[in-house]
């Protein structure tokens, strides 16, 4: 990793993080990763705590750029403020422009098939203040964008922290992937879906060689702590559990 690369400190991603983040229920999940991504980058050691720290947070960022409408009973736990619908309109104002940009680069390069994803938006909020910064943003992938695999383990971390929390919950990663290709890789073959999971539970075993602790059996009261400690106690309202399963 390049030294010289400006990384958000822990206190500037909180302050972003805060400003554009619009669903209670997305700002929990993307706490409860950061938390766990930090826990985990512990446990490993010599890693960037604060790129990790900051791509975890920042992952959902961009939400509310593919939201079409507010829904407050289905993304917030509270009733969206005047400043907040604003935040999403200016969000989703981006949108329709990114979606053209794709389909003119589809023209040139064909096969690129690019959709427009929240880590879009995420990379141009951030990219304003942190412009080396969003090369990092960019790696982290999606369901249908698996660049991690090629990443650093800051982001392979920070990744794999996100596909084991569902919600704000710890979930057990085959269930989790389960959920995910049926929700977002329906189009997929079995093949395809067992050679992924296979490249993903790879990834987890690269992550774990030589720590003391299990993938099913990572501590719960350390990784509330950690919540604690990293948001000054800000969602000590919630507490991250571990869930048996994903009701659908």
């Amino acid at each position: 990793m390049n030294e010289k690369i400006r990384i958000p400190t822990k206190e500037e991603s909180i302050k972003i993080f805060k400003r554009f983040t619009l669903f209670s229920n997305v700002e929990n999940h993307c706490v409860t990763v950061a938390a766990v991504a930090s826990y985990l980058a512990k446990k490993v050691g010599g890693l960037n705590t604060d790129l990790i720290f900051a791509v975890a947070l920042f992952h959902d960022l961009g939400k509310g750029l593919t939201i079409k409408e507010l829904e407050p009973e289905k993304y917030s736990f509270n009733p969206f403020s005047e400043e907040q619908k604003e935040i999403w309109k200016l969000q989703r104002s981006f949108f329709e422009p990114l979606k053209n940009l794709f389909s003119e680069l589809e023209t040139i390069k064909p096969g690129l098939n690019k959709t427009v994803h929240e880590t879009d938006l995420a990379s141009i909020i951030i990219g304003a203040l942190f412009p080396d910064f969003v090369h990092y943003m960019h790696q982290i992938g999606g369901t249908n964008n698996q660049v991690y695999f090629e990443a650093g383990p800051e982001i392979k971390l920070a990744h794999y922290a996100d596909w084991i929390v569902h919600q704000s919950n710890l979930i057990d990663f085959n269930k989790r992937l389960d959920f995910l290709f049926e929700k977002y890789w329906k189009g997929q073959s079995d093949e395809e879906k067992s050679l992924r999971k296979q490249n993903e539970f790879a990834l987890e075993r690269e992550l774990f060689e030589g720590l003391d602790i299990n993938p099913n059996g990572l501590d719960l009261v350390e990784i509330n702590k950690e919540k604690t400690e990293l948001f000054d106690g800000q969602y000590d309202y919630f507490e991250i559990k571990k869930i048996d399963e994903i009701n659908i």
